[in-house]
């Protein structure tokens, strides 16, 4: 269990560098620029295409997956063979 000041201390931490740090306050957003900031979110969103720099992510996920899966297959019957559950 964590002690009771190391709460208060992060706490403490969390509050001088969120609301406390000098010359810097944080203020909460009008509704109007929370709508601008959602409204170019959605048109970024809206305007995703192909794009070939993402055929690189799509390879290394590809091969990432393809690694992973062979990975398991070696691995699986070593921690079936050498882990009892259930007795």
């Amino acid at each position: 269990m964590i002690p009771t000041i190391w709460l208060i201390n992060i706490w403490l931490v969390h509050h001088w560098f969120m609301d406390n740090w000098p010359a810097w306050k944080m203020v909460p957003k009008t509704a109007e620029e929370i709508a601008e900031e959602h409204a170019a979110e959605k048109a970024k969103v809206a305007d995703v295409r192909w794009n070939p720099s993402l055929g690189w992510g799509l390879g290394v996920g590809a091969l990432c997956g393809i690694a992973v899966y062979f990975i398991t297959l070696e691995v699986l019957p070593w921690v079936y063979k050498n882990i009892t559950v259930i007795r």
